[in-house]
């Protein structure tokens, strides 16, 4: 299988990059402004220090992708251990993934976050021995279903108070009509949770992205800017991704959305 690994960089070492073989492409986007002798086998692209890697992640879409050229696309940040400890092994379980895997675990699963009771329990998502899980969020609030995460709080709060809306809004759908995906948000709107993984560290389908970039380039440029426009917009794509690559949202029964 060929597999494209995409680094999100800005100033983490990248040193497990050595550890993989020739079969992986390695292109890395690097924001630190700083001056490296990169080892030949990687394509590197210096990009301006804005939109955190969901800025990264649109720029190769738009400039770097090649449809067909890979099986899949892995799309990283630079230090991914720290959301998936098993995430070199994970990359040699590529045969096992599905279309749109998602290759984290928790936020700071090694300190218990998401809290030790929620990880020891949730293990359907493993690859064998590898830890994947993905969070349950509610696209109103912005927050996991099973516990506090008081940086949803306040990311929450923050969008709020920058675009007018009151409490109780889904922000999803009014986040995805910002990026100008109308159909995605009516989808949103009309649903109550999402799923997202940790670190927005995944990997997608050759088939599924072209889909994606084929049908959505103005779009592609607009989230390009939106992840620019304010630090909040850049943190709202991390429990998008997914969505974005065709998972469906999660309607309740017999709730009003």
């Amino acid at each position: 299988m060929k597999i494209q690994i995409v680094v999100a960089r800005y100033k983490e070492p990248i040193d497990w990059l050595r550890q993989l073989s020739g079969d992986f492409s390695t292109i890395v986007y690097d924001k630190s402004r700083k001056t490296f002798h990169w080892p030949s086998r990687y394509t590197v692209r210096n990009l301006e220090n804005k939109g955190r890697e969901a800025h990264t992640y649109l720029h190769y879409m738009l400039h770097d992708y090649v449809p067909g050229k890979f099986d899949h696309i892995v799309l990283t940040q630079a230090d991914p251990f720290e959301h998936s400890p098993d995430f070199l092994k994970l990359l040699d379980r590529s045969n096992r993934w599905q279309d749109i895997q998602p290759l984290t675990w928790g936020y700071k699963p090694l300190a218990g976050i998401p809290p030790r009771k929620i990880l020891e329990r949730e293990v359907s998502e493993f690859i064998g021995d590898c830890r994947i899980r993905t969070e349950p969020y509610s696209l109103h609030s912005w927050a996991p279903i099973g516990h506090v995460d008081p940086g949803a709080i306040d990311i929450l709060r923050i969008y709020n108070e920058a675009n007018g809306l009151e409490p109780g809004e889904n922000i999803c759908a009014h986040f995805l009509r910002k990026c100008g995906l109308e159909k995605l948000s009516r989808e949103a709107s009309d649903a109550h949770i999402g799923r997202f993984g940790y670190g927005a560290i995944f990997s997608v389908a050759d088939k599924v992205l072209g889909d994606f970039v084929g049908s959505h380039r103005p779009q592609i440029e607009q989230m390009m800017e939106v992840s620019k426009q304010d630090h909040i917009n850049a943190w709202m794509f991390e429990r998008l991704w997914l969505h974005l690559m065709g998972v469906p949202f999660i309607r309740l029964p017999g709730w009003s959305a």
